[in-house]
């Protein structure tokens, strides 16, 4: 803490916009668990998981639209489940392209070593290896893929957007205990958490602190859709002209204003959370069985200069 208070009582923590953006040095956090576990094992998981989403997703949409109609889309929960469906259709799509990848590169490999003779290795053992040439690379060069940085922009936007919503519902919204739709609100506003905090444990996705800027972005485009839904005369599934009671901002647009307000501030503090949860996992794994591909050091921008991080 006395090195925090020291940097910024010095004024030399300068922002750096490489800090925010979606660059990587090693791709392979993005595909790979951060733990010890079998391929087919990670690969299982990836599928199951996204097909349970996908499939209840469409299932919550033919019902919620012979329900609501099109007042389905206005809810947060809706856009946060979309995001969330994204995020592992695309992460999945990711790890089996990668694991094919992979897969041809280590027969590619197999396939030149069977070609070489054996005298020819004899040869190559004894033969002077010329210098190596260090060539830096360049800051501005950028070897994340596309598909990784759109992986990674779902991930810090739907993980700390599921647990706000979650958080949301069951403290706010959630009345009735005896509904008779408890099971399904239970998959929307809880499986999605849960499956939020096992990919925050399971995979060896970074976590940026200053990351924030994309939920943050997100939940201002949603604050921006309620408020021309409102302006427009737009009403809820029971007819209100609100979306949810606290953003009423024809009757009450302070409190609206407040809640708007707090949802950022506590999307910057579940940020935080995320990043000393990921802090943690690097930590465990480095101790208990880190996957041996991902070892190495990343520096964060948050830590830069003070802590250098286990993974």
């Amino acid at each position: 803490m006395e090195a925090f208070i020291k940097i910024f009582a010095a004024k030399k923590f300068p922002v750096k916009k490489s800090w925010f953006g979606l660059k990587h040095e090693n791709p392979k956090v993005f595909y790979k668990p951060q733990w010890r576990l079998p391929v087919w094992l990670f690969l299982s998981y990836r599928i199951i998981s996204t097909c349970y989403v996908i499939s209840y997703f469409i299932y919550d949409m033919v019902s919620g639209i012979s329900k609501d109609g099109s007042r389905h889309f206005i809810y947060l929960s809706t856009w946060e489940n979309f995001a969330f469906d994204c995020y592992f259709a695309v992460a999945t799509a990711n790890l089996i392209v990668s694991l094919r990848k992979d897969h041809l590169e280590r027969l590619k490999q197999e396939q030149e070593r069977k070609k070489q003779g054996l005298f020819q290795r004899f040869i190559k053992r004894f033969k002077k290896k010329p210098k190596e040439v260090i060539v830096e690379k360049k800051d501005e060069e950028d070897e994340t893929p596309l598909s990784y940085k759109i992986q990674w922009f779902l991930f810090n936007t739907t993980v700390p957007m599921s647990i706000l919503v979650t958080i949301i519902y069951w403290t706010t919204l959630y009345m009735t205990p005896n509904d008779p739709e408890l099971v399904n609100k239970v998959k929307v506003h809880a499986i999605t958490m849960l499956l939020s905090f096992t990919e925050l444990f399971i995979t060896a996705t970074p976590v940026r602190f200053w990351h924030f800027i994309y939920p943050i972005g997100f939940d201002l485009l949603f604050d921006f859709f309620t408020v021309i839904y409102w302006a427009c005369g737009g009403t809820n599934s029971e007819g209100k002209p609100y979306i949810w009671p606290f953003l009423d901002y024809g009757n009450e647009p302070g409190t609206a204003g407040g809640v708007s307000l707090g949802m950022i501030l506590s999307l910057l503090v579940l940020q935080g959370i995320m990043y000393g949860f990921y802090r943690l996992r690097c930590w465990m794994a480095s101790k208990c069985g880190m996957n041996p591909d991902l070892a190495g050091n990343e520096k964060d921008g948050l830590v830069e200069g003070l802590v250098e991080s286990p993974c």
